[in-house]
């Protein structure tokens, strides 16, 4: 038989009754799986009276608890992004995970990849479950938008973009080395991808629109920047 750790006390059921039980997390004729430690323990059971005497044993595993628990590369990033969240829930058996993105969609994956639709702030819970013991639930917070983002992050990192106003080119200074470039117009779809691996990098805006832009940068630390471009024609 198997139980959880935190199941409730319960009688051992024997026939013939009036014998005696042995054995780790027993009190009387009672088992206690929160007083034992994880794993395997056998349980004896003695009789004896005038006419017979016997005896019988019975084996129980105590499982642990699962705890949920997870973590996404990233809380904030820009539309049509991709969050990666990775599972780290703890438990001494096999786990089935039951993720919401907080956006009316949901994975059963271990470790799920998901793109948001639109912006918006948006709730993430993963469920374990053991099939032994209560499910257990996690949460975090994660935002899709440029503007949840920060063109000055908290050590003081900044990047430059001039000219603004543009027309035709645009240079790109970071402090430190830029991994990608996304140009974006105000709906947040994505106009313009580029990779490099320098702490400068110029971008041809000659074929975009008059308009408002925002430019994210990654840089190879996994941080991102903003800023709003303005091209005039």
């Amino acid at each position: 038989q198997v139980i959880c750790e935190n199941a409730a006390a319960f009688n051992l059921q024997v026939s013939p009754s009036g014998g005696t039980w042995s054995g780790n997390g027993i009190t009387g004729n009672t088992f206690n799986p929160g007083s034992v430690s994880l794993g395997w323990h056998n349980l004896l059971y003695s009789y004896s009276s005038a006419a017979c005497s016997a005896a019988d044993s019975v084996s129980l595993r105590v499982l642990q608890q699962p705890v949920a628990n997870f973590t996404v590369d990233k809380y904030i990033s820009v539309f049509n992004d991709t969050f990666r969240f990775t599972n780290t829930s703890t438990a001494d058996t096999t786990l089935s995970s039951q993720w919401t993105f907080g956006d009316a969609n949901s994975s059963m994956l271990t470790n799920p990849e998901h793109k948001y639709a639109d912006t918006g702030v948006y709730l993430v819970t993963l469920w374990v479950n053991s099939s032994v013991c209560a499910p257990d639930s996690a949460t975090a917070i994660v935002k899709v938008g440029s503007h949840y983002l920060s063109v000055t992050e908290s050590n003081g990192s900044r990047i430059q973009i001039y000219p603004n106003p543009a027309t035709s080119n645009i240079t790109i200074e970071a402090e430190s080395s830029i991994a990608e470039i996304i140009l974006t117009d105000i709906t947040g779809r994505s106009i313009v991808f580029e990779e490099t691996n320098s702490t400068r990098a110029v971008l041809n805006i000659n074929g975009l629109k008059a308009g408002i832009y925002m430019v994210h940068v990654k840089d190879t630390g996994n941080k991102i920047y903003t800023a709003k471009l303005v091209i005039v024609r």
